[in-house]
């Protein structure tokens, strides 16, 4: 197991700011996880790979709904070496119904233009325009765009690179589903040699909450025609998150967002990326602020976005409603609750879920809090926090954080190996989770047993459809 590239000035930069902000647990946690997982997923990822028979396999497939794919690859003064392989990733694609479409913005004198000439010759499914001048990367992406003549467009960087069966696993859902509007997959990165994969993202399903935290759908990222007419070109105020703001508008649009659950996409790192240096640009961030801003905007939701820690990371606070009743019930016995909200809040102790029913049958509060026993108290400001996301009618519930002295008890629940358990059960209580996801607002498959929140007036609705009249 070779972890030499891990102890460089960055990471240790890293390590020493992480070790001024949290306790030793977490800090250890951090440092086993990633050295392990360094080696395991560089393990799986060769084991993994797709022999060349497999691969020759899909080649042959002929799939009765066949679509021709566009990707779109804005460049500017791209390394040579960098263009070679990302051009090349497209081309040994197994499934063949694409085009290239690339916008150059490089000097008239750059060797780059004289390779993309010589591979558009050699190629007709390379089309290519050149730009008079670097406008930018929303408008030379919209240069690009407009050479698309696909019923799916894809984003690809210039100096990234495609799995050979990316295409094929996208023509592969659509056939299975041709209502998806949109698509992305899961993702690694690379050295900037190409010869190491590593820090894979394993992304979940849909998640639009997440998504207004983090941009966790990021690449490969592919999406039908209709969308690009519908939302239009790449905005240029947007720069250094444009991928973002369109991936927030494009979400917004679609009747279909479908998740392949499978790395076919690879991420460069070198030292001019975000991927290898995030605070390298730190006008991205600030865009990325705006788009989110944008787009809570454009749903009509009351909030505030703010930057967060890591870079790339973001706090979306939703408004909450001024007034609210609430019924707080508890099967804690010693259970401490000191009322400072404006909320009109009626407390009451259960000891079976049978008093809790009989209670939420019995109350004309609008929101109802359950609380399990271990839980002592719960913070009054989370009754805000709760009813800001309660307020929507497509939320049906939402749970909570649940801690002890030391660990995370449960993050919502999710269902593994034939058992309901605590989504990042056991991890240290500050540490952030995979991707940051044990901090962030997001859909979860189910609520938390110990802690969760609902609106009476769904929960009374969806009962009376689904169980028998004896509880109604």
């Amino acid at each position: 197991m070779n972890i030499s590239h891990i102890f460089n000035k960055s990471n240790f930069t890293a390590f020493t700011q992480a070790a001024k902000k949290t306790d030793l647990f977490t800090l250890f946690y951090h440092c086993f996880h990633t050295l392990t997982d360094e080696f395991h997923y560089t393990k799986w990822y060769h084991k993994t790979a797709l022999t060349q028979a497999q691969l020759q396999t899909q080649s042959k497939t002929i799939f009765p709904y066949a679509p021709l794919i566009s990707i779109v690859v804005p460049t500017y003064c791209t390394p040579i070496p960098f263009f070679k392989e990302m051009v090349e990733s497209v081309k040994k694609q197994t499934y063949t119904n694409w085009e290239l479409c690339i916008a150059d913005a490089s000097p008239n004198d750059s060797p780059l233009r004289t390779l993309i000439a010589d591979y558009a010759r050699k190629d007709t499914r390379m089309k290519v325009t050149f730009l008079d001048t670097n406008h930018g990367i929303s408008t030379n992406t919209n240069s690009a765009l407009k050479l698309a003549s696909g019923t799916f467009i894809g984003l690809l960087d210039h100096d990234d690179l495609l799995a050979p069966n990316a295409l094929f696993e996208i023509v592969t859902a659509l056939n299975r589903n041709p209502h998806i509007d949109v698509i992305y997959t899961d993702e690694d990165k690379v050295s900037h040699d190409a010869s190491r994969h590593y820090y894979p993202n394993f992304k979940p399903d849909y998640n639009k909450y997440l998504l207004r935290c983090n941009n966790y759908i990021c690449h490969f990222f592919v999406f039908h025609k209709k969308i690009y007419d519908k939302i239009g070109a790449f905005d240029p105020s947007y720069d250094g998150s444009q991928d973002y703001n369109y991936i927030l508008a494009a979400t917004r649009q679609a009747a279909c967002v479908y998740h392949i659950p499978k790395i076919l996409y690879h991420w460069r790192v070198h030292e001019q990326s975000v991927a290898g240096n995030p605070a390298q640009k730190m006008y991205c961030y600030i865009a990325a602020k705006k788009a989110l801003e944008n787009d809570l905007t454009s749903e009509q939701v009351k909030g505030t976005v703010s930057l967060s820690s890591p870079l790339g990371f973001y706090s979306t606070s939703y408004d909450a409603p001024q007034k609210a009743s609430i019924l707080l019930l508890s099967l804690e016995p010693h259970f401490n609750f000191q009322n400072k909200t404006a909320y009109t809040v009626d407390y009451s102790q259960c000891f079976t879920f049978s008093d809790i029913w009989k209670q939420i049958k019995a109350t004309k509060a609008t929101y109802c809090i359950i609380l399990n026993r271990g839980i002592p108290s719960i913070p009054s400001e989370i009754f805000a926090k709760t009813i800001s996301h309660l307020q929507y009618p497509h939320i049906g519930a939402v749970t909570y954080k649940i801690i002890d002295h030391a660990r995370i008890l449960a993050l919502g629940t999710t269902y593994r190996n034939n058992t309901l358990t605590g989504c990042y059960q056991s991890i240290p209580k500050h540490a952030r989770g995979y991707y940051g996801r044990a901090v962030l607002t997001q859909y979860v498959p189910f609520c938390s047993p110990y802690a969760m929140a609902f609106c009476t007036e769904q929960a009374f609705a969806f009962i009376r459809q689904n169980s028998p009249e004896s509880l109604i």
